[in-house]
């Protein structure tokens, strides 16, 4: 317990002083309502946790997802707590695949086979066919594959990374270019009004 305005490094605890016993068990009563309240595991073992996640160490398997019509709309959903749902309509890729990360494998994670995976909000409905990515990704082009943010930024920052600096460059050019013609000097270094410019 720390007096922030008159020792704000925190140098003196003020736990054990008789004076802040109102405010300490305040506060301590409020952290135990709100560990409570969330339902907060930082108190229970480890071990005890590990236990709950894989009785007898083995790994619980996530049920298989279940797709039914919810107001004439496809839905899919899965009974297991905690559970989320990704698809996709790419077909693997036998040359694109990697590896296989040793924490992916534990985390339950897709392989990294060339295909796009598309996590799926809980009740959300599942499309029919792939989304597209419009009119400037052309099937086969690179940007085909740039279904995100994320993934937009990857490709502009990889592999366009050079027609993406010369653009920038150009660009530069053109507005100083812009900027100096607009902008004519006279003979004694002020900027002429247009009416007076050749």
């Amino acid at each position: 317990l720390y007096d922030l305005i008159d020792d704000p490094h925190e140098t003196v605890n003020l736990a054990s002083d008789p004076a802040y016993s109102a405010q300490l068990h305040h506060l301590r009563t409020t952290l135990d309502e709100w560990i409570t309240r969330i339902d907060d595991r930082g108190l229970i073992p480890e071990a005890q946790l590990v236990e709950s996640w894989r009785p007898g160490g083995r790994k619980q398997m996530t049920a298989a997802p279940t797709e039914y019509f919810e107001a004439g709309v496809k839905v899919v959903r899965c009974s297991t707590s905690g559970a989320r749902i990704a698809y996709t309509f790419d077909e693997p890729s036998e040359a694109e695949t990697e590896a296989v990360n040793p924490l992916t494998a534990v985390a339950g994670m897709p392989s990294q086979d060339g295909r796009r995976w598309t996590l799926l909000s809980d009740g959300a409905p599942l499309p029919e066919t792939a989304p597209s990515v419009g009119p400037l990704a052309p099937e086969g082009s690179p940007l085909a594959y740039a279904t995100s943010v994320k993934a937009f930024g990857q490709l502009l920052f990889t592999k366009y990374m050079l027609p993406f600096q010369l653009t920038g460059v150009l660009l530069l050019v053109a507005m100083l270019g812009v900027i100096v013609l607009s902008k004519r000097m006279g003979a004694d270094g002020r900027i002429l009004p247009p009416s007076e410019r050749k």
